[in-house]
């Protein structure tokens, strides 16, 4: 089995390792979002390029940081299997220290002094006790913070899905809508908010709501929503305000009434307009 020392040192080489896989997924993100929130790159062809490299990036990057979490949670649990070992073997030997003190106070001087120094000894291993107790907590507390980090970074940069049970919410809270129309919208090139929105297409459309796909068809040159905006004229307000309620309660995303104002990209104000964008870096899944 290796040393602690040897331990530690490879702990903090994969610590090293994930904290690089990190800033790697994070500039992979950045650079996608770059690409496609921004007029920087105009060409397609190496829009979809950058895009295409920037998501293998973040893959790639995200794969290496959960190996070296894992490789970090073993390190640590082996840190802390050998430290509650020497703390059993300390309290042990201090239990026999103490014994002996006891044996030895009822001798001689000679047994006495004897008594003195299996005392001091015993004091000894009660501070490598609480040495050991400190470095197995501090062991403890830094596996947390990895975990804690990782589960932060992980739902910063996880895609925006609704599983089965919220497409049926979505579905069901819309019964009374049966025949009215929906514009559903996304940005050009947000991979996310598409696929997003292939989500809750079907789930209107379940619940009798006509729906109109302009899935991947706004283009726009600088401002851009971030999160889902919905808005329609001042007859539709009532369904405005059932879609803006239904994506945040059963969705669980981040959706904002906008009443009338169409929101940057949409130039008709005939119909509902659901606009997926960016994921918000806040919202969490």
């Amino acid at each position: 089995m290796l040393e602690i020392s040897e331990l530690e040192s490879i702990s903090a080489f994969w610590d090293w390792v994930s904290y690089i896989a990190l800033l790697l997924a994070f500039i992979g993100a950045l650079i996608e979002f770059i690409v496609n929130q921004t007029p920087l790159i105009k060409s397609p062809w190496w829009k979809s390029k950058i895009e295409k490299t920037s998501a293998w990036i973040v893959l790639v990057t995200l794969g290496v940081g959960l190996i070296a979490s894992w490789k970090l949670s073993t390190i640590n649990a082996q840190i802390i299997a050998i430290l509650n070992k020497e703390t059993a073997t300390a309290q042990k030997d201090a239990a026999e220290a103490r014994e002996r003190v006891a044996k030895a106070e009822e001798g001689t001087a000679i047994a006495l002094k004897k008594a003195k120094e299996a005392e001091m000894q015993a004091l000894k291993f009660e501070a490598s006790i609480a040495s050991s107790n400190a470095r197995a907590e501090e062991a403890k507390q830094l596996a947390e913070r990895e975990k804690l980090e990782r589960l932060k970074l992980e739902a910063q940069v996880a895609p925006r899905r609704l599983n089965v049970e919220q497409q049926k919410a979505i579905t069901a809270s819309f019964k009374g809508f049966n025949g009215r129309t929906v514009r559903l919208a996304t940005y050009q090139f947000d991979v996310d908010a598409g696929l997003l929105a292939t989500q809750v297409k079907p789930a209107l459309q379940q619940a009798g709501i006509l729906v109109e796909d302009n899935i991947s068809r706004v283009f726009l040159i600088g401002g851009f929503a971030v999160g889902i905006h919905i808005a329609g004229p001042t007859a539709e307000q009532d369904l405005v305000k059932a879609l803006t309620e239904s994506l945040m309660r059963d969705g669980k995303l981040a959706a904002y009434n906008r009443g009338t104002t169409q929101p940057p990209g949409v130039v008709s104000a005939d119909k509902v307009t659901v606009l997926i964008g960016p994921k918000p870096l806040s919202e969490a899944k």
